[in-house]
């Protein structure tokens, strides 16, 4: 554990644990806020006992789920986008469970096993540690001369090749910190940041990134709802987000996005007779919030709830969310820098299972739910359908 863990104030090791209890405290600020735009999930990121069985649980979100979950997908529902970063408390749970092991008088086999484990992520930390550090030099020695600071890393980290035996010493928070800052695609985007500190390792500048990630889902002029929890073998982190309507409505009538018009409810109110007889493909037009108060845009059942009905479905607000969120954060970055393992739409297992009922024994050849496909992959895969059908 020396080997990856950095230097605190007065010289003792800092644990992933203790960096981690500073973002829990500036989350509990975040969910004392009584504003609706700022209410967050309990984020489970406290290094678990190792002789407590991982379960995961949530505690009372904007969207009613409340009460123990023994699975994360039953919390994630109605959630759009998921971020997977990797867990810096390992190395510490390893280390309880081994120490814990020991004092209960586990078999040897177990004990080699439980020993294996922490040494190999030990040893994975201390490379990526390394690889870390020797990227952000390099990165730095480009700007000093000059040139173009470095998008991507120039290798990743099973390519660095063997680590040097010791380490050494702290990275500079500096480096850090510029590295993080240009994440932000706007300056004005980077001074709005205010969860820079002192990280010094890479495991800690992962912390940065989730507090760097849960404080842009958590400002007052945008609704989020986010949700935190752990995988089953406590190795991953995952965030999810699900964009609010009052948010997804912003967006749409910003970015001019096209959703369909009711043509029931425009016969109905402009007093127009819509052809029966004939093709009748549906109408869309931008977004406009004056539309949507008329009620005539085409209203579609929730994923989570098929009683209540909105005008974006999961697969526009999925659309909405990526452009909002790759126009201010450069997530493709994140990922080549092993800050962030993925980040990817959130399925609806309920949805899915319907439309795979209705495209079983070659009915989808012929006869394919176009409608039902387009609302939950989007448009370029129902055209996909289309297309296939009218080949045939």
């Amino acid at each position: 554990m020396s080997k990856v863990a950095s230097g605190g104030m007065n010289g003792r090791p800092v644990s992933m644990s203790e960096k981690l209890s500073e973002l829990e405290q500036r989350l509990a600020k975040i969910r004392s806020d009584p504003s609706p735009h700022s209410q967050a999930s309990t984020p489970l990121l406290q290094s678990p006992s190792p002789l407590s069985p991982p379960r995961s649980s949530v505690t009372k979100m904007v969207g009613g789920l409340s009460g123990p979950l023994s699975e994360p997908m039953e919390a994630c529902v109605d959630f759009d986008y998921c971020f997977k970063l990797a867990s810096p408390t390992l190395i510490d749970y390893l280390e309880r469970s081994r120490d814990r092991g020991e004092a209960k008088g586990v078999s040897a086999a177990h004990k080699e096993a439980r020993q294996k484990a922490l040494d190999d992520a030990v040893s994975a930390a201390f490379r990526d540690n390394e690889w870390f550090r020797k990227e952000l030099e390099d990165r730095k020695m480009a700007h000093k001369n000059n040139e173009p600071r470095q998008r991507f890393p120039s290798q990743s980290p099973n390519s660095f090749g063997k680590p040097p035996a010791t380490a050494h010493g702290p990275i500079p928070s500096e480096d850090i910190n510029r590295l993080l800052g240009d994440f932000f695609r706007e300056k004005r985007d980077r001074r709005a940041l205010t969860c820079l500190g002192q990280a010094r390792s890479m495991q800690q500048a992962q912390i940065m990134v989730l507090s760097m990630l849960l404080e842009f889902f958590s400002r007052e002029e945008e609704s989020y709802q986010t949700y935190v929890f752990r995988s089953v073998d406590w190795d991953e982190i995952f965030l999810c987000v699900k964009m609010c309507e009052d948010t997804a409505e912003h967006h749409a009538e910003a970015s001019k996005f096209v959703v369909q018009i009711s043509q029931e409810e425009v016969a109905k109110q402009c007093n127009v007779r819509i052809p029966v007889e004939g093709p009748n493909p549906p109408a869309y037009a931008h977004y406009k919030q004056y539309l949507a108060e008329a009620g005539l845009l085409t209203e579609h059942p929730k994923e989570a709830n098929a009683e209540h009905k909105v005008v974006f479905t999961k697969v526009d607000r999925i659309a909405l969310m990526y452009d909002r969120m790759t126009d201010v954060l450069d997530l493709d970055a994140m990922k080549k820098w092993n800050l962030l393992m993925d980040f990817y739409p959130v399925h609806t297992l309920a949805r899915l299972l319907e439309i795979r009922a209705t495209c079983t024994h070659g009915q989808w050849l012929f006869d394919a739910p176009v409608d039902d496909i387009r609302n939950y992959f989007g448009s370029q895969i129902a055209l996909y359908f289309v297309f296939f059908m009218l080949s045939l």
